[in-house]
Formats: C-alpha cells, structure tokens, sequence
C-alpha cells in the first residue's frame, strides 16, 4: 500500500492586538503575529505484490477392477409335432401353453378340407449365468503444492473418489 501525504500552505493572516485580521499586504507598523494555516490531503493507492506461488499438477490413476456379475440370456426350443389329422371348422391359430408357444402348420387337399399336418412347439428357457468382468477404472489425484520467497509451505493432495 502505498500513502502520499500532501500539505498545502493558505496565504498567512496576520491578527493584530485587538484580535482582528489583517491581510500581509496590509500590515502596519504594529507588531504582528503571523500564523500559517494548513491543510492535509491524503492519497491511497494500492499494488499488487507477489507473496507466494501456487503449483497444481494432475494425474490420471487406474486400477484394475474385478467384479461376478449376472447375466440372463434365452435358449429356445423348437419341436415339430406330427398330428396328421383333418380339421372339421375354423383353422387353428397360434396359441401359447405356459412358456411354450404353439403354431399350427396347415395344408389344403384336393378334397378343400383341412388337414393339419403338424405343430411347431417353441419352447422358452430363461438362464442365469455368471460372467467374470475385468475392466480398468480410473481415477483423478490432483496435487497443490503452495510455496513463498522463503521456499515451499504447504503441499496438498486431493483425490476424487
């Protein structure tokens, strides 16, 4: 911080024995006393002045990582089923019977009957498996090293988590 200290001198004003004021360019014979009146001005200002420096680095850690984890895929089995049979009415449609879904096969004869020649069973499983998973992470390590004109003062690590 910086201070400037300003004085400033008025003209003197003379004061003469019946306490009055007198002017310099009027003064007379008596005798006087002359009494300087001042007045101070104060400038502020500030600068900038390096007290330290600060020194952050940053490096990427990573680290295996193993983990068991489940997983579910679906296996279907397919069947054919022969019924070789006519069929009196409507055709059959698809239908579904538990977790097996049936799909009827037709055919027409000459005779404009029909004759089922067969079904189609789909069956559906759902398994569970576990799979072993190995993946690398990574992870951030930040270091704060502050230091001054007499040397270093403090050196901080930071992790993210």
């Amino acid at each position: 911080m910086e201070c400037k200290l300003t004085m400033y001198t008025m003209d003197p004003i003379n004061i003469n024995r019946e306490g009055t004021e007198d002017r310099p360019e009027r003064a007379t014979t008596e005798q006087a006393n002359v009494i300087p009146v001042m007045e101070e001005h104060l400038h502020i200002g500030t600068s900038v002045v390096e007290t330290g420096r600060v020194q952050v680095s940053k490096k990427v850690i990573e680290e295996p990582y193993d983990a068991n984890v489940s997983v579910f895929r679906e296996e279907l089995t397919v069947e054919k089923k022969p019924i070789n049979q006519f069929i009196e009415g409507e055709a059959p449609v698809t239908r579904q019977e538990g977790s097996t879904t049936i799909v009827p096969v037709l055919k027409e004869v000459l005779v404009k009957r029909l004759f089922l020649v067969e079904e189609i069973h789909i069956t559906r499983q759902r398994l569970e498996d576990t799979v072993a998973v190995r993946e690398s992470l990574r992870r951030e390590e930040v270091s704060i090293e502050r230091s001054t004109e007499d040397g270093p003062t403090d050196a901080s690590t930071y992790t993210n988590l």
